[in-house]
């Protein structure tokens, strides 16, 4: 057998064994070692492949956010690697668990004009958890590599003190790249293990935490701020205990009636309203901030604790006087008076809004009512996420809601949710801007060979980035250049887009018809808005 064949299928098998059993790959040359052994090591490792590297990052990156287990994505050397970057960035800033393998030329032609070949040692820089430049397979022995992975593994999974993230595995393959036959009889040695698992800290009181902040523990009034979804527990228990209200960002699975304020930004834009509810404490858990209301309500607590662990630390304005890596418990705190909740609820109830005309809101309202517990949705950032964050009623059964809120980009966002799609035994709902959805074409052409995922993407189409009307660019005095520099609409006939990369398309411009498309298992609908 060849070094790199044996590398490759040394690889495959550390990867299972310390738990990593799903791989994304974008075809290339240089990654074949390791593409014929992802090949032949199914059904024990599971095996996507996508046409471009900028697709897969964020295909493996959607598995990664559902399963919140690391998955591994590959793709060959050169500037192919270069387009992991944007999925690598959303990674690191959102504490997402991902291995980027790029397969690389000897370091003895690097540098030297070799084809396909770029400087990739350290390519992604700071977003890396952990980085490693792999020597040559002739140069190690199999014990080598699956020490590497072991440690690349937990890496990626973090600890007590790192938030999960993207590690960088890359390794040079000497040809020939290829088997010497095609028996895959090896990989039936291969052993799926359990994945490293981070110490859970003590539980952390509460009533501790307010005696340093000089706050009474008899019926405290306290406000929780959520945008992390692994606290959404831990913080719906502290406030039913204590009944405080909970502001809930759309992907913090903490959006319940019983103790939920569904339009907090609306509220919180009312200084009258502000200065009345006051709270003593205020706790945020992960990032928040869709709203410069709910920022500036942050920013001006008297006292504020953070939970989150690095690089989510919940403090974007460094008001928090005490930095927590979970929710407190409440032991030996008496609870808020019951008027505290209810001015919050009543305010809110004040608020509610009717979808008598088809817009954005309302669109956005509909496909948050239409699924189930049972099914997934995933919410572009932009303008989407911001209609999400009014319109998402409170329930009792919520659906999973998922976003790429680390670095809040448009991009790779219909890959996220085809890829969180494919580890989903529901229906999987995407809510996106017509700029994101063209921004991000490209993923929508899934290899016939491929299967397709269960996927229904709502574009709200406004012909442009509108979002751009509620910044100051959008004052009247830039009006003469808002289209050109900031709006670009594109009149792209976006129903035939989809349907040129094979996924059924409509265009819808009033309620019923957009209902009728949800039913029917449109693949795009159109939703023409204001």
């Amino acid at each position: 057998m060849n070094p790199s064949t044996a590398q490759a299928r040394a690889i495959v098998r550390a990867l299972a064994k310390h738990g990593v059993t799903d791989v994304v790959l974008a075809p290339g040359s240089r990654n074949t070692p390791l593409s014929i052994a992802v090949f032949q090591a199914q059904p024990t490792m599971s095996l996507t492949v996508r046409i471009d590297e900028r697709t897969a990052a964020f295909t493996a990156l959607g598995m990664a956010k559902r399963m919140n287990r690391p998955v591994a994505v590959l793709c060959t050397s050169g500037t192919a690697a270069a387009n992991f970057y944007p999925a690598v960035y959303e990674a690191h800033e959102a504490g997402v668990p991902l291995i980027v393998i790029t397969a690389d030329r000897p370091d003895s032609v690097r540098g030297r004009g070799a084809n396909q070949t770029i400087d990739q040692v350290g390519m992604f820089g700071s977003p890396i958890r952990a980085d490693w430049d792999l020597p040559l397979a002739a140069d190690q022995d199999d014990v080598y590599w699956e020490l590497g992975i072991a440690q690349a593994v937990l890496a990626a999974v973090g600890d007590e003190f790192t938030a999960p993230g993207p590690v960088h595995l890359n390794v040079p393959f000497a040809e020939p790249l290829v088997p010497p036959d095609a028996d895959a009889s090896w990989a039936s040695s291969i052993v799926v293990g359990e994945l490293p698992i981070a110490r859970v800290d003590e539980d952390i009181e509460l009533s501790v935490l307010l005696n340093d902040l000089k706050v009474s523990l008899n019926g405290p009034r306290g406000v929780i701020i959520m945008s992390d979804p692994h606290s959404a527990q831990g913080a719906l228990h502290l406030a039913r205990t204590l009944r405080w209200p909970v502001l809930a960002e759309p992907g913090s699975m903490a959006r319940v009636a019983d103790v939920g304020v569904q339009h907090y930004a609306t509220l919180l834009s009312n200084p009258d309203f502000v200065n009345s509810h006051q709270p003593d404490v205020v706790i945020t858990a992960g990032r928040f901030g869709l709203s410069r209301s709910v920022a500036a309500f942050v920013r001006n607590a008297s006292a504020h604790l953070a939970v989150g662990k690095y690089p989510l630390d919940a403090d974007p304005f460094e008001s928090a006087q005490h930095h927590l890596t979970q929710m407190p418990v409440a032991s030996g705190i008496t609870p808020a008076a019951p008027e505290w909740l209810a001015s919050w609820q009543d305010a809110d109830a004040a608020h509610q809004s009717s979808c008598d005309l088809f817009d954005a809101q309302c669109a956005v309202s509909c496909v948050h009512h239409f699924a189930t517990e049972r099914d997934q949705l995933w919410v572009a950032a932009s303008m989407a996420i911001r209609h999400a964050d009014d319109a998402f009623e409170l329930r009792g059964a919520l659906p999973m809601v998922f976003m790429n809120r680390g670095a809040n980009g448009i991009d790779g966002i219909i890959a996220s949710a085809s890829g969180a799609a494919l580890k989903h035994s529901g229906r999987t709902f995407l809510v996106i801007g017509d700029v994101a959805f063209l921004h991000d074409l490209s993923s929508l052409a899934i290899p016939a060979l491929e299967k397709r995922p269960d996927l229904t993407i709502v574009v709200l189409h406004n012909n442009g980035g509108q979002i751009f009307k509620t910044l100051e660019q959008g004052a009247d005095e830039f009006s003469h250049l808002f289209d050109r520099v900031y709006g670009t609409p594109h009149e792209v006939d976006l129903a035939a887009a989809a349907e040129a990369t094979g996924w059924s398309s409509v265009t819808v411009d009033t309620c019923d018809d957009f209902m009728r498309a949800l039913q029917d298992r449109t693949h795009v609908i159109i939703a023409k808005v204001s």
